[in-house]
């Protein structure tokens, strides 16, 4: 499967607003509303556009590369990219950097303000350049990915507890002795809870055998008229196939009414918080089609220069990762969910499987060439 990240440009959106003349005539008002209709449209195509431009480049060729003090010939390396930090909007807040070690051993990871890294290109080639020093990013305290989670509050023993626990010491004596009482209260308690609940056993058999014995009769006769009214629908040559009842008498549920029960995957899952998912765990996520059924897995996210998601990239098809057709989907038809109480997360969006085999192939020329020709909306 594609393991790919892809960085690329915003959307800009574009808003016009029909207007209507207040005066004119019947007829001309229903020719202002019809140019005004057109607007609108026209309008709302141009604000699904998106602009791509050269200077765009991928995520997956981000990640992994070295970040540089500057481009100059004695430009210090220091440190390498290893993910990318999201807020609640979905916008890039910070880059994760490899930093100090040797050989990957000894290194530490913090956390780079997105705001102080730039892209320059040094002899033909774009290099991530940053602002800080290695001494800077060295002092840095190291990233934890745990520290998006809600931090829980520590246990701590207070001088109340303390004063507590010596009054615990002091009071043993007295609760033993209180103890004692309890249990023999307990015990009595417990022989005469039996021998209620013998008695209430015995009743409730008694009752049980009556109700199924009148079960038995009613079940007996009712078989006999069903078998007699066979008899007689073969005499005249019809179809005598017994309908299967139940003992209680209800009917039996199908099995569709029993699905139907059951409730969904989307509603047994919650609205993911986009602060805690990092780009890592959004690739691989399955996506969820309008009923529900398995369409692929997330394979890439396109970015912005806002730092915004623009599209993302779904592996439809194929078998064991061959054959799979890569198809992009805007993100206002998409929707990040996540298990109560699981790290699990899932998308759903509004496609079929049929929508996402008819969609184009998504390919980068395509898209830099004209975006709404790929992005599925």
């Amino acid at each position: 499967m594609l393991r790919k990240m892809f960085a690329t440009t915003a959307i800009a959106a574009l808003m016009t607003a029909p207007v209507m003349a207040q005066d004119a005539t019947e007829q001309d008002k229903a020719k202002e509303m019809e140019a005004s209709s057109t607007t609108t449209m026209e309008a709302s195509s141009d604000s699904m556009s998106s602009d791509i431009n050269e200077e765009d480049m991928l995520a997956s060729t981000f990640i992994g590369k070295t970040v540089y003090t500057s481009t100059n010939d004695d430009a210090e390396a220091i440190g390498d990219v290893e993910d990318v930090v999201l807020d609640k909007s979905g916008k890039v807040d910070a880059v994760v950097v490899s930093v100090g070690g040797f050989l990957g051993i000894g290194d530490k990871s913090v956390a780079l303000p997105f705001d102080r890294l730039s892209m320059e290109m040094k002899d033909g080639e774009q290099w991530i350049v940053s602002d800080a020093t290695s001494e800077e990013l060295n002092q840095m305290a190291e990233f934890d990915a745990d520290m998006l989670a809600p931090e829980q509050p520590e246990a701590a023993m207070t001088e109340a507890e303390g004063e507590a626990a010596e009054g615990a010491e002091e009071a043993e004596p007295m609760a033993e002795e209180a103890g004692q009482e309890t249990e023999q209260a307990a015990e009595t308690a417990a022989m005469e809870t039996e021998q209620a609940a013998e008695t209430a056993a015995t009743e409730t058999e008694q009752a049980a055998d009556a109700t199924a014995n009148e079960a038995e009769q009613e079940t007996e006769e009712a078989a006999a008229e069903v078998e007699q009214e066979g008899e007689q629908m073969a005499e005249q040559g019809q179809d005598a196939t017994v309908p299967v009842v139940p003992a209680d008498g209800e009917p039996a549920a199908t099995e569709q009414q029993a699905m139907a029960e059951q409730p969904s995957l989307r509603e047994s899952m919650q609205p993911a918080d986009m602060e805690s998912v990092s780009v890592e765990q959004l690739i691989g996520t399955t996506v969820y089609g309008q009923s529900e059924e398995n369409l692929g897995e997330i394979g890439d996210v396109i970015l912005g220069d806002d730092k915004s998601i623009e599209a993302y990239i779904i592996d439809v098809g194929g078998f064991l990762g061959i054959g799979e057709k890569p198809v992009a989907i805007s993100p206002d038809a998409i929707e990040l969910m996540k298990q109560a109480e699981s790290d699990d997360y899932a998308i759903f969006t509004k496609f079929t499987e049929e929508q996402l085999d008819q969609q184009a192939e998504y390919s980068q020329e395509e898209y830099e060439a004209n975006p709404d020709s790929v992005v599925l909306k």
